[in-house]
């Protein structure tokens, strides 16, 4: 995603008119609350913290 790039303003400039992101942004919400931690990820976290080590998450998807 280029730095700046809103979906949102351009969904705006195709559709010719401003859109109702509310519903847009409610739907993406209730997306990806439904999803879960691939098999794996939880238990390191868990292990990482019984270590006592830092964690952080990092995602190649995008922010929105």
């Amino acid at each position: 995603m280029e730095p700046g790039w809103d979906p949102g303003v351009q969904l705006d400039a195709h559709v010719g008119a401003p859109v109702d992101r509310a519903p847009i942004n409610a739907r993406h919400r209730e997306l990806i609350d439904k999803e879960i931690a691939l098999p794996g990820v939880l238990s390191w976290l868990d292990e990482a913290r019984e270590l006592g080590l830092r964690v952080a998450i990092a995602s190649s998807s995008g922010r929105r």
